[in-house]
This record gives C-alpha cells, structure tokens and sequence, in this order.
C-alpha cells in the first residue's frame, strides 16, 4: 500500500480488485497472474461481544461469567478489564470471571459482592488494545446482570422465652421474627412441640404449664420462605417456666377438745391443716384473740391428679395451735371459745379460718378420809 493513499478521503473507494503477476525463472521460466479484491476497513471496525453477562448473586471467586469475543475484525486484540467494579471482576484472557470471596451470612452486615437486592445491574468498562501497537481502538462498557437467588431467612428470634407457670392457655407468649433478604417474600413459622402452636408470627400455649415438674421447656421453630425453591432457618430455643405463688387450696379443722389443766401456762388446743401447692411455703397466721399462737407446721408432700391429667405437687401443712393463757383450773364451767385465723401465705394470698375450742374441766375426785 502506498503511503500517499488516503482510504479516509469519500473519493476513495473500499473495495479494490488487484492483479498479481508473478514470473518465475530457469528453463521453465512462466508467468502467473492471480486476481485479488482487497476490502478496507477502519481499524476499531469491529463486533464486540461478550457471550454471557449473567451471573448468580452470591456465586464464589473465580466464577466464570463469559468470554469477550471480537468478531470481524483484522487485527489481534487484547482485552483489559478498565473498571472492574470495586474488584468485583477480573480477566484471565479473555474470560470475564468472578474477584471477590463470598462470605456466607454477608447480608448480614449488606457486604456481599454481588448481592440483587441491592445491584441487579453492575457494569464494568473494557478496553480493545491492538495487540502490535498497543493502541487503544475501542472502550465498551457492559452491563453485568446479578440474578436473583432465593436467599436463607437468617437471624430468626423470639421476642420473650419466660413464661410464669399460671399462664392461661391460648395466651401468646411471644413473637417470632426471621429476617429474608428475598422482595416480596412471606415466612412461615412451625413447630412440633405439643405444648405450643403458632399463628402467623405468635407462639401460643397450648397446655398447662408446672414449675414443679419442668423449669425449662425445649422448642425447635423453623421459618420457611415462599420462594422456589422454598428455604428455611430452624433453630432451638429455651422456654424457662417461672414459678408462680399459689393460694392456699383448703384449710381445715376438727373440733378442737381441750382439758382444762391445773395451773397450766400454755397448752396445745389442736391443729389447722392447710393445703397449699407451693413447697416449702411461708405462711403468716394471727388470730382474733391475742392469747393464740401458731406453732411450725410439720410438712407433708401429695399430688393431685387434674382432669387434663396434668400431676400437681404441694404439701399438707399441719399447724399446730397454742393457748398462751389457757384456763387455770379455777374456773371449772366448760365453754366454747370462737377463734378467727388469718392466714396469709408467702405471695400475699389471704385465707380466713374459723374453728372452735372445747374447754372441759377435768371432774373432781372425791377424797375419802
């Protein structure tokens, strides 16, 4: 090609037919003319393509994405990554492939590489180099597709795991709450545990609870998404039962009969019973006359069986009564007396109790002499 000629200039045309003469030399010297059409193109005359540019949000380093293809073209060409988005992207020739390591639960602090929710398009810039000259024929930029996954709910919580252990059934005792990163997507909670049941996002009850017999309760709740296919959390969480002070069940007495003494000064009248389902309950008992006293009651322990078969335990308080001032023996009528019992146990639980006291004089023997 001459250097005067200027393919750039409207007059000149692209296409030349161009004969080539060649002679040949000795004893069978020949010539041979052979018939060329040269096309001119413009150097950056190309097509440029890269063959897939879609990948999966959350795909791991070194995820092949697709190859730059320069089709049409009459030079050799070199491929640089320009911008490669933060580091997201690098080239091995002309592989476009994934930079960056996924870290698993990224959502959690929104620092996944390549995350939909946040960037559906991400695009990076490329350079066509001619591969002799180096020269920069082309700059493309090209729009990278991150294609939605259907993510793990993560961070699944109960807003409360103590429950008193008078807890009404169908009371809800807590709310559930999941995290999903997916638009436009519905979690499900579940559980097998008997003792609970779940509706949309409230842990309820379901059956009676009883310190007595279980301080804590294990509960295994899964949350499962609506997307395709569907994913789930499960984690195990601890429900601790609180124990609750109950009121006194009965509190009861047989007729107190007491013998008037000679010159007593303090005398046990008899006994209240009280059923109470706290173990080891305190109890706090005046009377309406100041001359009783209550004594420490001896401690038995018993179980009812409920009509739901739930087994309740609690003990027999037997406590016994003194008279700090009884009858000395002077006054030999026998009489009634009418006591009131206060009875206050350790939660502030209020019972009153009346009963009665026989005083009876003890007959005179006769002396003979």
């Amino acid at each position: 090609v001459r250097d005067d000629v200027n393919f750039s200039s409207s007059n000149s045309s692209l296409t030349f037919n161009v004969s080539v003469l060649v002679t040949t030399t000795g004893e069978d010297s020949r010539i041979v003319e052979k018939y060329l059409t040269v096309y001119v193109k413009e150097k950056n005359d190309f097509n440029f393509i890269l063959s897939n540019n879609k990948i999966m949000e959350n795909s791991h380093e070194n995820t092949s994405i697709g190859n730059f293809i320069v089709e049409d073209g009459v030079d050799n060409y070199t491929i640089i990554l320009i911008d490669n988005a933060n580091e997201r992207f690098k080239l091995n020739e002309t592989n476009l492939l994934t930079a960056k390591k996924y870290v698993e639960h990224c959502h959690l602090n929104q620092t996944c590489p390549l995350n939909h929710e946040i960037e559906s398009i991400i695009n990076i810039t490329v350079a066509v180099n001619n591969q002799i000259t180096n020269e920069t024929l082309r700059f493309v930029t090209v729009p990278i597709e991150i294609e939605d996954e259907n993510e793990t709910p993560y961070n699944l919580t109960l807003s409360n795991v103590v429950v008193p252990e008078n807890t009404t059934i169908n009371s809800t005792i807590s709310i559930l709450n999941a995290i999903d990163v997916d638009f436009n997507q519905t979690l499900t909670y579940t559980t097998t545990n008997p003792i609970f049941t779940i509706v949309d996002n409230r842990l309820i009850l379901k059956q009676k609870l009883n310190y007595d017999k279980r301080q804590f309760i294990p509960i295994i709740i899964r949350a499962t998404d609506s997307g395709q296919p569907p994913t789930f959390i499960e984690n195990l969480f601890i429900i601790n039962i609180t124990d609750v002070n109950q009121p006194p069940i009965n509190v009861t007495s047989n007729l107190m009969t007491v013998y008037i003494s000679q010159n007593a000064t303090s005398l046990v009248v008899g006994q209240l019973c009280i059923i109470d389902p706290d173990v080891n309950e305190n109890f706090t008992i005046t009377f309406d006359k100041p001359n009783y006293q209550a004594l420490s009651p001896a401690k038995n322990s018993y179980s009812i069986i409920t009509d739901d078969g739930l087994e309740l335990m609690g003990q027999i308080y037997n406590v016994s009564i003194a008279d700090l001032n009884p009858p000395n023996g002077q006054n030999e009528t026998n009489y009634f007396v009418n006591v009131t019992a206060n009875i206050t146990d350790a939660g502030g639980h209020p019972v009153i109790h009346e009963f009665y006291i026989n005083y009876i004089s003890r007959p005179r023997r006769n002396l003979i002499g």
